[in-house]
């Protein structure tokens, strides 16, 4: 249950970096941000399958 919790709330945390992103363009450190934020989300989906 708190895997899918800590999913829904990367998922959140992803959609504020979109729409900053979306806002106010696209800079090396939100690239930096959203790829790392993409990465966590992708760990954690695979955890939560296994688990």
């Amino acid at each position: 249950m708190l895997s899918l919790v800590t999913v829904a709330v990367n998922c959140i945390a992803l959609s504020a970096i979109l729409f900053r992103i979306n806002e106010w363009g696209i800079t090396p450190n939100r690239a930096a941000v959203l790829g790392g934020n993409v990465l966590f989300l992708a760990n954690l989906v695979f955890i939560t399958f296994h688990l």
